[in-house]
């Protein structure tokens, strides 16, 4: 893991438009049958998608990931500091015999960075502790493992190394993507128009290639190439919130929801860094 320091922080400076930077989207599911995987170019004058998985392996993945500068994963990388002592304590009898109301639970179902979503209505992320996410989250912990093994360095506030954590659900709603329900075949419609202001959005500067009319009928495989664009805006100078100070080293351990804070257009042309040195 990277050093000690627990204050708020982003990257020192942004990652310039060099062509050829590369980004990996994962809607991680179960299993590879609810899994898919974009892989996006980024060129100084437009961004293609190279690559969509609507089933993909962890091999794939890892396939995947080892060509990308960034791979975003909409899945939790971690469980709550709380619940895992909770569990420990559990195992040993040291559990405390008080009753656990509602409200004492919240930390043992959220970890800090989605009661921080909540708190900034931001949006409400499954609990991985108490929902079924945690299913995808037991397979995000071993192939975060693999990448570990094959040489991505793997930091799960995002801060470094090649994987952050993404919520496309927040996402979607930042670049005002959204129109209602898109998920299922009964809101294809409405997925059509979302990856419509997608490309408009980008002014002509996206190409889906061969992978246009995949990405109108998958909600999954929109939602991967979402956390592609999300794990570009953490290379760009303040294209994510910061973490809050004080709880870097926690976000290390439990995870942090990398969400944007620039424009769709502003993923091709970073703003410029303005060093106060």
């Amino acid at each position: 893991m990277p050093g000690g320091s627990d204050s708020a922080f982003w990257p020192a400076e942004p990652d310039a438009t060099v062509p050829g930077v590369i980004t990996v989207g994962v809607d991680l599911g179960a299993e590879p049958k609810r899994t898919a995987a974009a892989m996006l170019q980024w060129r100084s004058d437009g961004v293609e998608l190279l690559e969509l998985l609507t089933v993909a392996d962890d091999e794939a993945i890892l396939d995947l990931a080892l060509q990308a500068d960034k791979t975003g994963i909409d899945c939790p990388l971690g469980w709550s500091d709380d619940f895992v002592e909770f569990v420990n304590a559990h195992h040993t009898g040291l559990v405390p015999s008080t009753p656990v109301d509602a409200n004492a639970r919240k930390p043992l179902r959220y970890r800090a960075t989605d009661l921080h979503l909540i708190d900034e209505k931001v949006g409400r992320p499954l609990s991985v502790s108490s929902d079924l996410i945690a299913v995808p989250a037991m397979r995000a912990a071993g192939l975060l493992a693999s990448m570990a093994r094959a040489g991505i360095e793997v930091d799960r506030a995002g801060v470094t190394g090649g994987v952050a954590e993404t919520y496309p659900a927040a996402a979607i709603r930042h670049w005002k993507l959204d129109e209602g329900r898109y998920k299922g075949s009964d809101h294809l419609d409405t997925l059509a128009i979302m990856v419509g202001r997608l490309r408009k959005a980008f002014r002509g500067r996206l190409d889906l290639g061969a992978h246009r009319d995949t990405i109108r009928k998958s909600d999954d495989a929109f939602d991967a190439v979402m956390c592609a664009l999300v794990a570009r805006a953490t290379l760009i100078y303040r294209g994510t919130a910061q973490i809050p100070q004080g709880l870097v080293q926690r976000a290390r351990r439990e995870g942090w929801i990398a969400v944007p804070t620039c424009r769709l257009d502003e993923l091709i042309a970073p703003v410029e860094y303005q060093s106060s040195h």
